[in-house]
């Protein structure tokens, strides 16, 4: 998923919905509406390398006068694109390119139907606690309801990590994830969640797992990290170690609050 150029046929999609905007001598982006638990923003999923140039500031004038009335931004780049402020990090996707292990660990097993109560309950936690740390708190029924598409897509796989018989922690993977842009299919690590005090024992095995599973269906495995509001410096240490087991940035999601600029 390195290449970021844009899928002709995505382009075309973009074009016939009304989402594709042409910014004169810099090139095109993609902009529409992009609902989560969280609120509604203004998504750019895709742009030219030279709309960037300035920094987005005429990419901001250009959204400011095709969609009066915007608050919320987001805009998404590679991962080799650094932008100052009125942009902020907001998530960063990272793809695993470490060698997959022979089998998963035996203390990892695949989550069975009467447990999806619980995995749910752990996505519904990881949610909220995503919400908060971008500053944008949802309610507890969207956050109910993301967690029930998760569970309900049917590409979901959730593994289970193992204590005394007991699940205690959870990898949950959606393993027919689509990224249009780009027209590349891949199993997106949607969550990890693992209660305390095996969090040091089971993260390893958890991750383990769906790399395996990836590499099984030859697909690459990707997730995120949350950029919190609160500690964005602590956001980029969890991404430097991630770097050093085996995860590479692949793209990045910005923010922009355009009351602000």
């Amino acid at each position: 998923m390195t290449n970021f150029a844009a899928a002709a046929e995505y382009l075309q999609a973009a074009a016939d919905e009304n989402m594709l905007y042409d910014l004169p001598g810099l090139g095109q982006y993609v902009a529409g509406d992009f609902t989560t638990p969280t609120g509604t923003s203004l998504l750019v999923e895709y742009c030219e390398a030279h709309v960037l140039i300035d920094g987005g500031e005429r990419l901001l004038r250009s959204l400011r006068a095709h969609f009066p009335g915007t608050r919320h931004v987001q805009l998404r780049t590679t991962a080799a694109v650094e932008l100052t402020r009125p942009w902020f990090g907001d998530l960063t996707y990272l793809c695993h390119e470490g060698a997959p292990p022979a089998a998963p660990p035996s203390s990892v097993r695949r989550s069975e139907p009467h447990e999806d109560a619980l995995i749910q309950a752990w996505l519904v936690q990881a949610l909220r606690s995503g919400a908060d740390a971008r500053g944008k708190p949802a309610d507890s029924a969207s956050l109910d309801a993301a967690a029930g598409e998760i569970l309900a897509n049917e590409g979901r796989e959730s593994w289970v990590w193992m204590a005394e018989g007991v699940p205690v922690g959870h990898a949950t993977l959606q393993t027919n994830a689509y990224d249009a842009v780009t027209a590349t299919s891949y199993v997106e690590l949607e969550d990890i969640l693992i209660d305390p005090p095996y969090q040091r024992s089971a993260m390893g095995d958890l991750v383990a797992a769906c790399v395996h599973r990836s590499a099984q269906l030859g697909l690459p495995l990707v997730g995120n990290v949350v950029h919190a509001v609160s500690d964005p410096d602590a956001s980029e240490q969890v991404i430097a170690k991630l770097e050093g087991r085996g995860w590479r940035p692949d793209y990045r999601i910005w923010r922009c609050d355009l009351t602000a600029v």
